[in-house]
């Protein structure tokens, strides 16, 4: 069962709340291998990859940086370890070959439900939780499912915004800001269209795939570090690999990845196109839990390697309702847990 942290207040004095609120569990996550970093890098690498990152969060994302600065105090820690747990994909990357997060997106009547696996490396399934973040208007509240220290990562808010996020390879990853706080800025918005304003003046530091979402429009985003597409969606389902760049932008995927990215798309589709009009948050949970074929399953369990992606959790986000749909590791097996703003 994932933890849940339901602070209030706007800027550093939320950051302060929920960084107080998670000072015990970070500690414990510190002194494991710092955060689980050091499986992956020397103390060195991580400091020389940060600052270019911190710099771009500061200019980019202000409000975020003012959130993560009352994190660290709250919480007790540095201030660059706070911006280090918002860094952990650009500065750990992407070693499997076998999968990460699939996305579903159903359109209904009057709004649109996403369902999204979360596939990590790192032993992070205990690690994970769930956010509610009650705001001062006119700043909107946010359910979020993200990791413990990181303040940005798949979600809904008040407004009835939706934004799932998944990888993708291409691009020099390094300077800009990470798509995990790109996340946490877009559910601070009013509106898709504030949302994609934002996503399209603001450099990220790594590629990735962005599905948002809000009464009866919805959009991808796939950005490619120095570019980007924006395509509007109606039902969808994506993995992986690139969709959209037709050619002009090279998919660092290997051979091994990208095919498990497309055996898992077609599982999901297959099970998005047999389902009824209006799914409901099991249907949707049952689509991404598939185990048809071990090898390109869509739901991955722990193989006992640290820099292998395995599914930590499965997530249902239905932003016109206010809802979100937790199951935990393994979500094939959990019963989901209910979030509502």
């Amino acid at each position: 069962m994932s933890a849940f942290y339901h602070v209030r207040g706007t800027g550093y004095e939320l950051g302060v709340a929920l960084g107080k609120a998670q000072r015990e569990r970070l500690r414990t996550f510190r002194d494991n291998h710092f955060y689980h970093l050091d499986w992956f890098m020397e103390p060195g690498q991580r400091h020389e990859r940060l600052k270019s990152i911190a710099d771009s969060i500061r200019k980019y994302a202000p409000s975020s940086h003012e959130e993560i600065a009352g994190f660290a105090e709250g919480a007790d820690i540095s201030l660059e370890d706070a911006l280090l747990l918002q860094s952990r994909r650009e500065l750990v990357g992407y070693q499997s070959v076998g999968g990460d997060c699939s996305t579903l997106l159903q359109k209904r009547s009057r709004d649109f439900i996403a369902g999204q696996t979360v596939d990590l490396n790192g032993l992070l399934d205990p690690w994970m939780c769930v956010l509610k973040l009650e705001r001062k208007s006119p700043l909107p509240s946010v359910l979020m499912y993200t990791v413990h220290g990181l303040l940005g990562y798949m979600g809904i808010n008040s407004h009835g915004l939706g934004v799932c996020i998944n990888l993708i390879l291409a691009g020099q990853w390094g300077v800009g800001v990470p798509p995990y706080i790109i996340v946490r800025e877009i559910l601070n918005k009013p509106s898709l269209e504030d949302a994609l304003t934002y996503i399209r003046n603001t450099p990220f530091a790594s590629s990735r795939s962005l599905t948002l979402f809000q009464g009866q429009s919805a959009y991808c985003v796939e950005h490619y570090v120095n570019s980007f597409s924006i395509r509007e969606i109606n039902t969808f389902c994506r993995t992986n690999h690139i969709l959209f760049a037709n050619g002009t932008v090279k998919d660092e995927l290997n051979i091994f990845a990208r095919n498990g990215s497309l055996r898992r798309l077609a599982l999901v589709d297959s099970a998005l196109h047999a389902a009824t009009e209006n799914m409901d948050p099991e249907q949707i949970f049952q689509a991404l839990t598939h185990h048809g074929d071990p090898n390109f399953s869509t739901c991955i369990h722990r193989s006992g390697s640290l820099k292998q992606e395995y599914t930590v959790g499965a997530v249902v986000l239905a932003p016109g309702e206010g809802a979100m749909h937790v199951k935990g590791y393994p979500p094939c097996q959990e019963l989901a847990r209910s979030y509502q703003l």
